[in-house]
């Protein structure tokens, strides 16, 4: 075929471009319907989803450290019956050091910890929370910069939580407003630092949770794998084997095909090679890191290299393939209609001569 006719076949970028993106339409309505025939059903079971889902769901829970939601509690300063906000996160930070790390039996003191007591002795449990948690680690004397709100019980009980000082009842009873701020925000400040948000450090360094939202992690990339992997086998590689032309649906639609470089029907390691790389573009984001960079670099890649290699895009160099419109194309195959004596009209009335006038 001459080469001004070949390129006059040619399908443009933008119809391209409309069949790319239609057959991304298809392939995500394959993915959708396979997510939910396998990956939300099958896979899911497989790999216990909702039994995972419901143990650490209970973990949190028994944690007391959230809301029903999963969010952080937020408390104000002082409430209208007197209640400090305060005494609510003292209560929380209390119980989860005391009662859920030595009762839970996925729950476990850290090894940064440094605890090297008896985790069932609420008295070796007390004295390290007094410790480690509230700078109170001298009977005999307290170093108010260190610890500036609370003091040691009288008598001393490590299984009691430790008491706000004189200095601070006095403020709280004077009804200094400053002071139950500053009690708040030794909690929580504006969820960056206090002691309730080392609680919620500390959860979240258990290896019981670390090890159950991992899996839980995990088992939403699988759940998702059939989607991004087979949606896009089946719209790019595998449909247009069965097309002379290697069409994919859309291709099929817009009446566009894949030919060799002759303009003839391709093989079919052609049409794969052609078909490889657009599969490779939506099986990028499988990818649970990197996928939408790296599909956007094969996308920029595709073009900038066919601009270098001058084609219209990089996979088309690769395979060896053009992309044509199929009625401009069977056109041209076709020929002009040949004149012969049963395809000329005969004139409806006769040619009548005309003589030259005399002069």
């Amino acid at each position: 075929m001459e080469n001004e006719q070949s390129k006059k076949v040619l399908a443009d970028i933008f119809r391209r471009g409309m069949s790319f993106m239609l057959d991304g339409v298809f392939a995500l309505a394959i993915g959708i319907g396979l997510y939910f025939a396998v990956g939300n059903t099958l896979i899911a079971n497989a790999r216990n989803e909702k039994g995972e889902r419901e143990d650490l769901q209970s973990f949190i829970d028994d944690a007391g450290i959230a809301n029903d939601k999963g969010y952080a509690f937020s408390y104000v300063a002082k409430y209208d019956d007197g209640s400090y906000g305060y005494q609510k996160l003292e209560d929380i930070v209390w119980n989860y050091y005391t009662v859920f790390l030595p009762s839970n039996p996925n729950a476990a003191f850290l090894e940064s910890d440094g605890f090297t007591g008896d985790k069932s002795s609420a008295t070796d449990v007390g004295k390290w929370v007094y410790a480690r948690i509230y700078n109170l680690d001298n009977e005999s004397s307290i170093n108010l910069d260190r610890q500036p709100y609370y003091c040691y019980p009288d008598p001393i009980d490590y299984t009691k939580k430790p008491v706000l000082n004189e200095t601070t009842l006095e403020a709280l009873q004077a009804e200094n407003e400053t002071m139950s701020t500053d009690l708040l925000h030794y909690y929580c400040n504006n969820l960056k630092e206090g002691l309730y948000l080392d609680v919620f450090n500390h959860f979240s360094k258990q290896p019981h949770y670390l090890a159950l939202t991992a899996s839980l992690n995990m088992t939403s990339y699988y759940k998702t794998l059939p989607s991004f992997v087979a949606a896009p086998l089946l719209i790019y590689l595998i449909f247009p084997l069965f097309f002379k032309y290697g069409q994919t649906p859309a291709k099929l639609i817009m009446k566009l095909g894949v030919v060799d470089k002759e303009h003839k029907k391709p093989e079919k390691y052609k049409i794969l090679l052609h078909g490889l790389y657009p599969t490779l573009i939506p099986l990028s984001l499988a990818s649970p890191v990197a996928g939408i960079f790296i599909m956007l670099g094969l996308v920029a890649l595709d073009a900038i290299g066919g601009r270098i290699a001058k084609v219209m895009l990089l996979h088309d160099k690769l395979s060896r393939t053009d992309v044509v419109e199929l009625r401009l194309l069977q056109q041209i195959q076709e020929g002009p209609t040949p004149i012969s004596p049963e395809n000329v009209e005969a004139p409806s009335e006769p040619v009548q001569e005309q003589k030259p006038e005399n002069k």
